[in-house]
């Protein structure tokens, strides 16, 4: 179905860069997806718990494969497959209603680099803790010389000399947390450009999934 090129240098680093990163925040989006499907009367209910339980039982117990199998395009379609062996193709189908790996896939990447930037947070943010323990210590009185063209120029204490680093940090963790607002966003609903014909709740996708509220254009 596909060439061995489109495959090598393709498919399968992407498949094994989604299994390495995005597997856990993929099941997240199928959750959060079913759960608006269910809530807003989409799909019935006997078919999102048979759906429910076959994501169970996938998380739980299924082992994606190292490299991206044959004839598949992502891991998405591995999942999909796997879905569709255990509680049968005519019930798996349901899971997409209303959605497109389109939006599923930037749902994930922001996802993932939500908590990376979170993650970035913290640490820029224990960085700043220490500089003002520093500050507010004994050593911070200390007197230093403050330099000018490679010259000593004045007399300053190492509290003012960290402060002026301190701030400068405070600054890039202002860049930082706009650019959290940016990515905070969920793109699910776009599905493939136009949206979808279906009655979904996306306000309800966006609060399951902890972001600040949807993208408005598809």
């Amino acid at each position: 179905m596909f060439s061995k090129v489109y495959i090598d240098k393709v498919l399968d680093p992407c498949y094994r860069n989604w299994k390495k990163y995005l597997v856990e925040i993929s099941f997240r989006i199928h959750r959060a997806h079913l759960v608006m499907l269910a809530e807003s009367g989409i799909i019935k209910p006997e078919i999102v718990r048979v759906i429910k339980e076959g994501i169970n039982a996938i998380e739980n117990e299924f082992v994606f494969p190292e490299t991206i199998p044959e004839n598949t395009e992502d891991l998405y379609f591995v999942f999909e497959k796997e879905l569709s062996r255990r509680i049968g193709v005519d019930k798996a189908g349901f899971l997409h209603t209303a959605r497109s790996r389109n939006d599923m896939d930037a749902a994930a990447f922001r996802l993932f680099m939500r908590e990376r930037i979170i993650e970035l947070l913290d640490e820029v943010l224990d960085l700043m803790e220490t500089f003002g323990e520093r500050v507010n210590s004994p050593a911070g009185e200390d007197p230093i010389i403050l330099y000018t063209h490679g010259q000593p120029a004045n007399v300053s204490t190492l509290g003012h000399y960290l402060i002026s680093m301190l701030l400068e940090i405070a600054e890039s963790a202002e860049f930082i947390r706009l650019t959290l607002d940016t990515v905070n966003r969920s793109p699910m609903g776009a599905c493939a450009i136009t949206a979808t014909g279906f009655p979904i709740d996306r306000d309800l996708v966006s609060r399951l999934l902890g972001f600040s509220f949807p993208i408005p254009n598809s």
